[in-house]
């Protein structure tokens, strides 16, 4: 860009028909590129599809969309250029480059919004996810440069995967392979990862039935007609997006929580694995769902491989997601909601006759710790208590818990454990699965 930036007074804009002052109201432009003007300038040259009259001399507001504090800032327009060397004192509806006073402070990048105060909000997203389109999938098709990937957020990276997957839809003559496509999203979808762990705090959709992070997964019926469903997914999303999520899962049925990351950078990673292998979730989604980040891009399993059995922590993911997501589906008041629930009970059949539980008991005298293979010797005149519960039709019923962190929320530190599975039990008592305040999120056998 040869656009030269001009430092008058106004008295000399005026008389060169330039107007200091206000934008027109119908003002609205995406940046599709930013440029230095030299380095001891903070000035910066931005080129923009403008929508709307702009003049020298106009101030706009200045946003980023996809910053969490999405604040506004101002700028002033103290150069236009239409072409090479064609520099003008207005332009209207056409590409240009404009020198945005003190751009480089204020945070322009490829993807902000510049408009008039008065402009409709509805005006300035579609301008936001015009510039994202147009610059990071038409123009550069998806090649994103380094010093991009660092500026983009994750509410942008969320809009630009979805915009390729739709401009892919738009352009059949492009014939990329889809393994191409799927190789250009898992190099994205790796970045992604890096910044939600490394983020300073992420929202996460909570069911308020379940007080867990909401599972997110599909039922569709095969080729062969039996049905399946997806692995379930939790939603992570930033305060950028927290209007669209509020619009998809209203509050009264949903929470939105903070998960901070700390000083340690270990907060949004320990809960995150918390929800993979406590709960069984399989990986995050976007707002948009057209990013999915497996959770072995998050957090590695666990590896209990030169662990004594006796010392493998209790944990049931297996069981806990059929568990959340039979409760998230509610009473089973239709056809559809009947037929879901009894493919997610078939599941949670499979894996609960497997499982190994905590049944919380007392004792009187010490109890030897577990041999390696997790046999313990009791003493003479030892006692036990269990917690057992009145149960259903006068029965005795036992509590059971999938993990530790269930255990905990019923029962105190004077409280052990022992472990045991469903058969050990069924014969002389009914069984209480994590029976918390979340009650729909337990079940009774």
């Amino acid at each position: 860009m040869s656009i030269k930036r001009r430092d008058m007074d106004p008295e000399t804009m005026q008389a060169m028909g330039a107007v200091s002052g206000d934008a027109d109201l119908n003002l609205h432009f995406g940046i599709i590129g930013v440029f230095p003007i030299d380095d001891d300038s903070d000035d910066v040259i931005a080129m923009a599809k403008l929508e709307g009259k702009i003049r020298v001399g106009d101030s706009v507001n200045i946003v980023n969309l996809g910053d969490d504090d999405s604040s506004v800032k101002t700028t002033v327009i103290t150069g236009i250029e239409t072409g090479p060397d064609q520099a003008v004192n207005e332009a209207a509806d056409c590409m240009v480059g404009l020198i945005l006073e003190h751009g480089g402070s204020i945070g322009v990048r490829k993807g902000t919004v510049g408009y008039a105060e008065n402009c409709s909000s509805d005006n300035i997203r579609a301008a936001y996810i015009a510039a994202l389109g147009q610059t990071f999938v038409a123009n550069d098709a998806m090649d994103i440069a380094a010093s991009d990937r660092a500026q983009l957020t994750i509410a942008d990276y969320d809009e630009i995967m979805r915009l390729y997957r739709w401009y892919l839809s738009q352009h059949p003559e492009k014939k990329i392979a889809p393994e191409v496509v799927d190789e250009i999203c898992r190099n994205h979808v790796k970045t992604i990862a890096g910044k939600i762990l490394a983020a300073e705090s992420i929202y996460v959709l909570v069911n308020k039935d379940t007080g867990e992070a909401h599972m997110l997964s599909k039922t569709f019926k095969q080729d062969d007609g039996r049905y399946m469903c997806t692995p379930p997914d939790i939603m992570v999303f930033t305060k950028a997006q927290m209007d669209a999520v509020k619009k998809a899962f209203p509050e009264e049925k949903f929470e939105y929580k903070l998960v901070e990351n700390g000083e340690e950078k270990k907060g949004i990673y320990n809960f995150l694995g918390d929800a993979f292998y406590l709960n069984g979730a399989c990986g995050v989604v976007s707002v948009s769902g057209a990013v999915r980040v497996d959770k072995s891009l998050l957090v590695a399993e666990p590896d209990y491989a030169d662990v004594p059995e006796a010392s493998i922590p209790v944990t049931n993911p297996g069981v806990e997601r059929w568990l959340l997501l039979m409760a998230q589906v509610g009473k089973a008041d239709t056809k559809d909601k009947e037929l879901i629930a009894n493919l997610y009970y078939q599941f949670f059949c499979r894996e609960v006759s497997k499982a190994k539980f905590l049944i919380p008991m007392k004792h009187s005298g010490d109890i030897p710790k577990p041999d390696a293979e997790g046999r313990t010797v009791l003493e003479k005149d030892t006692t036990i208590s269990l917690a057992v519960r009145d149960g259903k039709f006068g029965r005795p019923a036992v509590n059971m818990f999938t993990d530790w962190k269930r255990f905990r929320m019923q029962y105190g530190e004077e409280w052990d454990a022992i472990v045991q599975t469903i058969d050990g039990m069924i014969d002389n008592m009914d069984c209480a699965i994590n029976a918390t305040k979340y009650y729909k999120a337990g079940c009774y056998i």
